[in-house]
């Protein structure tokens, strides 16, 4: 790659994405609403600002004067926490991504990536007992990851999905449930928690970037490959080891909360970034934890 585009520049993946890319000679167009957030990119003479709201994104090839890009990555998405299962909030997001389709083909941008989201994924039983779909956020991931895909195979763009669960790590300034728990074990409190038995798969950021690298690069057209750490345990596991390593003492009530929602693993492939690419995350757990429990420490002084 010698020249992309990056939607949600701003973003936590977004910035640690264009941040490794700089440092590979890759000169960068970075989409994003919010400047003030951007840091350190800004003053990199390889990355180009180009200040734009998700409603202008109808505009975007005439907003941007460069053509012939390698990639588009588009990570730009609106509402998550309160706003995961509020229609109203996720709908806009397929308009905006079919949006940065269309920019791509006039960009002429030689291949589209995709984020989506294992939430696509997320299953709960109803009152009878039958398995379903849960996540309007998911299915308005998946909504937009197919009519993008058709998009783009009219317009002769080739198409790459890259799916991802929990990404935690350094850069990450959310309140996402990971830097919560963190906060409160570095704060001396016991942890309140769901019960906790389904698998679940925490992935450190440098093995995200280096996986939607590989995808980007290697990847086959119209393929969706899953972008984590592939250990595959319990969340009580997970949680278990993160406590281990922060703060040994602290209590963890597992079964506090319902939770009657999981990721079904069954219906992705694991490893199909692997074998199409070559690529393995090689971040270990316990450092990588360790390591964003000194960040956000950092944060708060």
């Amino acid at each position: 790659m010698k020249k992309v585009i990056i939607s949600g520049a701003a973003g936590f993946i977004g910035q640690a994405l264009a941040k490794t890319l700089l440092a590979d000679g890759v000169e960068v167009y970075g989409l994003c609403a919010t400047p003030e957030k951007l840091g350190e990119l800004r003053s990199n003479p390889n990355f180009h600002l180009i200040q734009v709201e998700f409603q202008a994104y109808e505009q975007l090839a005439q907003k941007v004067t460069e053509r012939d890009f390698d990639v588009f990555f588009h990570l730009a998405w609106q509402g998550y926490g309160k706003a995961t299962n509020d229609y109203r909030v996720q709908l806009p997001n397929i308009k905006y991504a079919c949006d940065a389709a269309y920019a791509a083909i006039e960009l002429r941008c030689k291949r589209y990536v995709f984020a989506d989201s294992s939430h696509e994924y997320l299953k709960s039983p109803d009152t009878s007992g039958i398995v379903r779909e849960c996540s309007i956020y998911g299915t308005a991931k998946k909504a937009a990851r197919q009519m993008s895909q058709v998009i783009l195979h009219n317009g002769g763009v080739e198409f790459v999905g890259v799916l991802f669960t929990n990404i935690f790590g350094v850069g990450d300034h959310s309140n996402r449930s990971t830097n919560v728990m963190l906060r409160k074990l570095m704060s001396g409190q016991d942890l309140d928690l769901i019960k906790g038995e389904n698998l679940y798969d925490w992935t450190y950021i440098d093995d995200c970037i280096g996986g939607v690298i590989a995808a980007a690069q290697l990847g086959k057209s119209h393929t969706i490959y899953y972008v984590g750490s592939r250990q595959l345990r319990p969340f009580y596991e997970i949680i278990t080891e993160m406590r281990d390593a922060i703060r040994p003492a602290a209590k963890l009530n597992f079964g506090t909360y319902q939770d009657n929602t999981f990721i079904d693993y069954r219906d992705i492939d694991t490893y199909a970034l692997y074998s199409d690419t070559g690529y393995l995350p090689s971040a270990i757990f316990k450092e990588s934890i360790e390591k964003t429990a000194d960040w956000l420490k950092k944060m708060q002084e």
